[in-house]
């Protein structure tokens, strides 16, 4: 049977911060800083064309523009717009800019960079519409998962602006897709310096630190967040965070309960205070943050989530289907949500909808321990041994020093009546965790009952004992082993 997932602090910590730092207002900062009117709800597509073709060399009205007619659900027609405007002068960088932006494929991403390349609008002095360029080029890189390119754009737009957004959205890069947390960190700190109460940047450093186990310096930044920002539910939450990071569970509580009142009719703050609520096991606090989440908003996916994942708690298997059900279909390439559907189909026995269920969360996120693990454990479950055991043997690939992955690859060895491998794993297994003494009874299996090798069975029960082993049947068999060889 699959263990109940839980919320672990790293996860988390990580889902905290999808919600609340990884999208800094880079646009909203960047029109106050271009001094470029944003576009109002009568700005009609045609109004937007009327003035974009009354100064087609603006970078900021084409953008506006081309945004109008997505929002309007006219992209074609602005394809086509753009693509007609280009062909007619092909030497323009800024229409060439703008068709690039307009198609968002690699093609018209690489036309981006060459138009800024050229020196876009710098012959005009136009350091509003370079803003605006490398802005646009940032976010496409962002959304292409371009990394390396998505960090040299956002920091060309730090050095030209400076703002602490700015400096936030580059760290957010360099640490979400670069996996670079120094240049990360350094990128943060400098946004604070820029703006000392900058919460996004405070947080995100602050988990830079945890991650790394400096909980002290991590405690400082968030402890001062909370002052800085007593009414903010995000910057309570992840005071809360830190705290139960530290094992300060009761403080950390508090904390949560600061962040639940302050959150308002916020639904995505209320669907994160009841993770957090998960992750020390306050469940009815967790409930009663769920409800109120989806109370403002019934179709809140992350609140549907953790809905199913306090029904699985309550042993309500079928409730918790329906809730992740829901949440599946407003978040179909959310890989979490298909795990949590898979990990409750095997609560229920239905095996092979567990097992599409969890080879979908692995296809969206291939990199997963957990969810090759999750797999090879379904098959397992649904006899499909030899599934389950390529499975484990993908999943000790990525974690070569997880005991348990031998472990669990012995047992389907066991299972699949392969028992000389089994044994091998086993073997594996106690080296790779000597003072586990789960282990040693395994070996003591395969060896003894499958084997035929008594001595070898009663070493490991005897080792199993030393390590402080208890289970029943394995210390009285270790004592009918002892008097059946005289030892």
């Amino acid at each position: 049977m699959a263990a109940l997932p839980r919320f672990a602090t790293a996860s988390l910590a990580a889902t905290l911060l999808l919600l609340f730092a990884t999208t800094p207002s880079l646009v909203r900062a960047e029109e106050s800083a271009a001094a470029v009117p944003a576009a109002g709800a009568a700005d009609t597509v045609e109004a937007l064309l009327a003035r974009w073709e009354a100064k087609p060399d603006s970078i900021g009205r084409g953008i506006r523009l081309q945004d109008a007619y997505v929002r309007t659900g006219k992209k074609q027609a602005a394809l086509a717009l753009f693509r007609e405007k280009r062909k007619a002068s092909p030497d323009d960088q800024v229409l060439t800019f703008l068709y690039g932006r307009i198609k968002g494929d690699r093609a018209g991403i690489k036309m981006m960079r060459s138009a800024l390349a050229a020196n876009l609008g710098r012959a005009e002095g136009d350091t509003a519409g370079l803003v605006r360029a490398w802005t646009a080029l940032a976010v496409a890189e962002v959304s292409a998962g371009n990394g390396a390119e998505a960090e040299q754009a956002a920091l060309r737009l730090s050095a030209m602006r400076g703002l602490a957004e700015d400096w936030t959205y580059l760290g957010w890069i360099q640490e979400s897709l670069q996996r670079a947390p120094d240049r990360a960190k350094a990128s943060y700190a400098r946004a604070i310096r820029i703006k000392p109460e900058h919460l996004r940047a405070r947080t995100a450093l602050a988990m830079i630190h945890a991650d790394a186990g400096e909980l002290e310096e991590a405690l400082g930044i968030v402890q001062g967040s909370a002052e800085k920002h007593p009414d903010s539910a995000d910057a309570q939450l992840h005071y809360g965070l830190i705290l139960a990071m530290a094992g300060k569970q009761a403080d950390a509580s508090k904390a949560y309960g600061k962040a639940l009142a302050c959150a308002g009719e916020d639904a995505d703050a209320l669907a994160s205070i009841a993770s957090a609520y998960l992750d020390i096991e306050e469940q009815d606090l967790a409930i009663e943050a769920v409800q109120k989440a989806l109370a403002i908003d019934p179709d809140h996916a992350d609140a549907l989530s953790n809905a199913g994942l306090l029904a699985m708690e309550r042993g309500d298997a079928n409730a918790a289907a329906k809730h992740l059900k829901r949440a599946a279909k407003l978040q179909p390439k959310h890989a979490h949500t298909h795990y949590l559907q898979g990990v409750c189909a095997q609560r229920l026995k239905k095996y092979s909808a567990a097992i599409n269920h969890l080879r979908k969360a692995m296809s969206l996120a291939p990199d997963s321990v957990e969810y090759v693990t999750a797999l090879a454990l379904a098959q397992s479950e649904s006899g499909a041994y030899s599934a389950a055991i390529a499975m484990f043997k993908r999943a000790i690939k990525m974690a070569p020093k997880d005991a348990d992955l031998q472990r669990q690859l012995g047992m389907a060895y066991l299972k699949h009546n392969k028992y000389k491998l089994a044994a091998k794993a086993f073997d594996e297994a106690v080296e790779l965790a000597p003072a586990d003494p789960r282990p040693r009874y395994y070996q003591a299996i395969v060896y003894g009952d499958k084997l035929g090798k008594a001595k070898e069975a009663l070493a490991a029960l005897r080792a199993y004992k030393a390590l402080g082993g208890k289970e029943p049947s394995a210390l009285a068999w270790l004592e009918e082993l002892q008097e059946e060889l005289g030892q």
